[in-house]
């Protein structure tokens, strides 16, 4: 789980889909710049089988260097909630729709804790 102070808000980032990077960078860089929110990288274990060549993978982890966020791999919903579990913040997806290529982060969002 994560180290975290519970006083410091958090912005969560759902990677599910491979064009969710190209969507959700410039708000974590804008959020990094810009606020002191402690900023998550939730990456489904879907997202890293879709990643073939790795290559979007290394762009999630740029980011997290760049802009000293953490990154946690989760493998259900119930694993992405238990993360922010405590927590309060935003919570931030380029996928969420009643598509079926959407589903998990659905499914994330209607488990998220109140505060989020």
């Amino acid at each position: 789980m994560l180290q975290h102070s519970a006083d410091r808000p958090v912005a969560a980032f759902l990677f599910d889909l491979i064009q969710d990077v190209s969507v959700l960078r410039p708000i974590v860089r804008l959020l990094a710049q810009e606020t002191d929110l402690a900023l998550v990288l939730l990456v489904s274990r879907q997202f890293e089988g879709r990643d073939k060549e790795w290559m979007w993978r290394a762009e999630i982890e740029e980011l997290v260097r760049e802009c000293g966020a953490t990154s946690v791999r989760f493998d259900s919903p119930l694993v992405a909630v238990q993360v922010l579990q405590g927590r309060r913040g935003l919570i931030f997806s380029a996928s969420e729709s009643n598509l079926a290529a959407h589903a998990i982060n659905h499914q994330v969002f209607l488990s998220m804790p109140a505060a989020f």
